[in-house]
C-alpha cells in the first residue's frame, strides 16, 4: 500500500491520518501479507466503499445496515497483533471470541491464523445469537444502569443469527473447518463448552460480552484455559461500567496484577478497549511484553499495515486519557478520565507510549 511506503504526498494530511496510515517506528510497515491483511480489515469494517467516520475507534456503529463489525480499525488492529505475537511466541492453544454480533472480529483473527499457517489452531465464536441476557435476580450484584436495560434497549445487538454470520463466513472466505460455533448464553454454552471439551486451551481470549454477568461467565470459564503468554483482550473496558466491575472483582479474587492496559490509540483519540497479557510465575519463565510492536518484516509477525503498536509501557495519568462522553449511538456513554482510572486495584491502568504519540500531543495539545 502506497500509504504506508511513504509514497503520499498527494494526500492531505487529514486524509492520511483519517485513514490511520502513519509513518514511522511505531507503526506496522508495507508488505504483501501486512497490506492483504490491512485490506481485509477494511473489507470487514465497510470501509472500502462508505464513509465511515468513526471508523478508527468505533465511536459510532457503522452505517450501511450490512456492516459485520462495529469495533473500529484500532481494536481490529488490536486483535490481528495479539494473534500474531502469541503465534510468534510460540503461545500453544486457540482463540475465542464471546459476542460476536455478526462475527467480524472473528473472522479477522481466523483469517491471521490462516495467513499464519496456523491451520491447526481453531477459532471459536461464541454468541446468544439473541443479544444480551436481562441480569440474574438475587445475586447481590448491583447493576450499571446499562446492565439493566441493555437487553432491551440495545435491538441492533439482537439483529443477527447463527445462520447469517456462518453465511458470512463463506462469503469471507474463511476455512470453514478452522471454525468452531457456540451458540447460547455464555452461563450455559461456555460451560457445556468445555465438558465437550475438557483438554481446551487458548493462546487469545477477546471477550466482547458488553455486561458484568456475560464478562463475568466468560471470565470464570475461560481464563484458567488461557496459556501463559496468551492475550486477554476486553473490548468494552471504556465503555461498561459493567464490563469494568466484573474485571475488577475477578482479578481481585484470583490474585491477577498483570497491568490491563488501553488499545493503543494516538492522541487525539478516544481510547476504546484493553487487554492483559498473562504471565506465568513457573521456574525460568521469560516474562513476555505487554505492549505489542510493528513487528519486524517477518512473516510471523504479521500487522496490519500502518496500524499504530507503540512498545513502552507507562502507566497511565489522568492528562493522557480523554476526558468526556462521546456518545456511541444512543446513550452507551464512552467513559473517560477519572473514571476509567479510578480502579479498586494497585497495578493501575496503562498505555503503550512512544516519542511519536509525544508528537501528536504537542501537535493537537
Amino acid at each position: 500500500m502506497l500509504l504506508a511506503t511513504g509514497a503520499c504526498g498527494h494526500l492531505s494530511p487529514t486524509t492520511h491520518s483519517e485513514w490511520g496510515m502513519r509513518v514511522g517506528p511505531d507503526f506496522a510497515p508495507s508488505s504483501l501479507a501486512n497490506d492483504y491483511i490491512a485490506f481485509y480489515r477494511d473489507s470487514i469494517l465497510n470501509r472500502q466503499y462508505l464513509d465511515w467516520p468513526n471508523a478508527l475507534t468505533g465511536a459510532s456503529w457503522p452505517p450501511g445496515g450490512n456492516a459485520v463489525s462495529m469495533a473500529g480499525q484500532r481494536k481490529a488492529d488490536n486483535a490481528i497483533a495479539a494473534v500474531a505475537q502469541a503465534v510468534a511466541d510460540g503461545v500453544p492453544g486457540h482463540v475465542i471470541e464471546t459476542g460476536v454480533w455478526r462475527g467480524g472480529l472473528s473472522f479477522l483473527m481466523a483469517k491471521t491464523l490462516e495467513v499464519l499457517g496456523q491451520t491447526s489452531r481453531l477459532m471459536y465464536l461464541a454468541d446468544s445469537f439473541q443479544g444480551i441476557p436481562p441480569p440474574p435476580k438475587g445475586t447481590g450484584v448491583r447493576y450499571s444502569a446499562q446492565d439493566a436495560s441493555a437487553w432491551k434497549r440495545f435491538r441492533i445487538l439482537n439483529n443477527n443469527s447463527v445462520h447469517w454470520v456462518q453465511r458470512d463466513a463463506v462469503r469471507f472466505h474463511l476455512n470453514e473447518e478452522q471454525l468452531r460455533w457456540v451458540v447460547g448464553f455464555f452461563s450455559k454454552s461456555l460451560p457445556e463448552l468445555v465438558q465437550r471439551e475438557p483438554d481446551l486451551q487458548f493462546a487469545v481470549v477477546r471477550l466482547d460480552g458488553d455486561a458484568y454477568f456475560s464478562t463475568m461467565d466468560a471470565l470464570n470459564v475461560l481464563y484458567p484455559r488461557l496459556q501463559p503468554g496468551g492475550f486477554l483482550i476486553l473490548d468494552d473496558f471504556t465503555e461498561w461500567t459493567g464490563c469494568r466491575n466484573a474485571v475488577h472483582v475477578y482479578r481481585r479474587d484470583n490474585n491477577i496484577t498483570e497491568p490491563i492496559t488501553l488499545v493503543p490509540q494516538p492522541y487525539p483519540e478516544l481510547n476504546g478497549g484493553a487487554y492483559w497479557r498473562k504471565q506465568s510465575t513457573a521456574p525460568g519463565w521469560r516474562e513476555l511484553p505487554t505492549c505489542v510492536g510493528p513487528g519486524k518484516g517477518i512473516t510471523r509477525d504479521l500487522r496490519a499495515t500502518g496500524s499504530f503498536l507503540p512498545t513502552r509501557l507507562t502507566r497511565t495519568v489522568a492528562d493522557q486519557v480523554q476526558p468526556g462522553n462521546a456518545q456511541r449511538v444512543v446513550n452507551l456513554p464512552r467513559t473517560h478520565g477519572p473514571e476509567i482510572l479510578s480502579l479498586s486495584e494497585p497495578t493501575g491502568l496503562y498505555r503503550c507510549y512512544d516519542n511519536v504519540d509525544a508528537l501528536e500531543r504537542r501537535r493537537f495539545g
